[in-house]
């Protein structure tokens, strides 16, 4: 029986960092000791990359995926219809699949410079839990229409059945949790998918009924009671449930990872959390002081309304052991200066 947890990974956008962030990922002495990691992607993809030496640089430094060579990081919009552009690849796909070369004993394709064994989707479909760092084949891209930093329809595409394959595998209880590279959210929505990002797409493939993004960190941790969607909108999306919702999810999870009861602060809303509605239009009063009330009849160790621009100090940071923001920006500017 193996004793460390089974870890799907996601190869995220192939025209990102995703692809070489993973193979260094893969090849890492110290995650290899504490998990077993099977990666969702396109084999394709990974094996150009580490031909051309992806992820074996010493410089931590991620870097685009070097693929085509002589490629630059210009960012260009794809300006061929979404639809054919799927269709197109598709169908490249399929001729490339075609050439693939593969074991004669077991239908394995042939591995490059070290790469974990990899296996196509129906393989793994078959297989029971893994024992072994593996490479998933998805086969949801043709890896030489791939452009590093160039946004398209099939790229997007191809990072959601990435993940899309490993909640399956998370849900069927053959991984132990998942772990994402980075999408492309324009790219996400030129293939058709209406999500805006990992946040609501497991929230609508596991069927969640009460969700969050959270992120943590050894020096801050937040969680987000809004996400993706402009400033404008965010007074018209916050109600005392939902603000409730969040706290309870942050003091849950926190809760786990702590062994013990968490000290939550939650943020307001306005400049000096709305100073009794001289700013604003009392959210503060409407949403976070209810659901702060109803999170200490509860037993949540809450406190709220922060005023958010001092929220994040040193010392006030001492005293939580995460926060609950209010919209995406609140919580990801603080997290990214101090955990980044």
């Amino acid at each position: 029986m193996n004793s460390r947890p089974i870890l799907g990974l996601t190869m995220g956008d192939p025209a990102g960092i995703g692809p070489e962030i993973c193979l260094r990922a893969l090849a890492e002495k110290s995650v290899l000791e504490q998990c077993v990691p099977v990666l969702f992607g396109d084999a394709g993809v990974l094996e150009r990359v580490a031909e051309i030496g992806g992820g074996e640089s010493e410089d931590p430094s991620p870097r685009p995926s070097p693929l085509p060579k002589g490629r630059g990081r210009i960012v260009r919009r794809s300006t061929e219809n979404p639809a054919n552009e799927i269709a197109r690849q598709t169908s490249e796909k399929n001729e490339a699949d075609e050439r693939c070369s593969l074991s004669p004993s077991d239908g394995e394709r042939v591995r490059v410079r070290g790469l974990p064994r990899i296996i196509s989707l129906a393989e793994w479909e078959k297989s029971g839990t893994a024992n072994e760092p593996l490479i998933v084949d998805c086969a949801a891209v043709v890896a030489n229409s791939v452009e590093p930093g160039k946004i398209s329809a099939a790229c997007g595409q191809a990072g959601y059945v990435y993940i899309e394959k490993s909640i399956q595998a998370a849900l069927a209880k053959k991984i132990d949790a998942v772990v994402t590279a980075p999408i492309h959210k324009e790219a996400l929505r030129l293939s058709g998918v209406n999500h805006p990002g990992h946040t609501e797409i497991f929230t609508a493939l596991t069927g969640a009924k009460r969700s969050c993004m959270m992120l943590y960190s050894d020096k801050i941790t937040v969680s987000m009671v809004t996400t993706h969607i402009g400033y404008h909108e965010v007074p018209g999306k916050l109600s005392v449930e939902r603000v409730l919702n969040v706290i309870e999810l942050t003091a849950e999870a926190m809760g786990w990872m702590l062994r013990r009861p968490p000290h939550i602060g939650v943020c307001g809303l306005n400049p000096h959390a709305g100073e009794h509605g001289l700013f604003g239009q009392r959210e503060e009063e409407k949403f976070v002081e209810p659901a702060v009330v109803a999170a200490r009849e509860r037993g949540i160790d809450a406190t709220g309304p922060l005023v958010p621009d001092a929220a994040f100090t040193a010392g006030v940071r001492r005293k939580f052991d995460a926060f609950v923001c209010l919209y995406h920006d609140q919580g990801h500017i603080p997290f990214k200066m101090l955990a980044f």
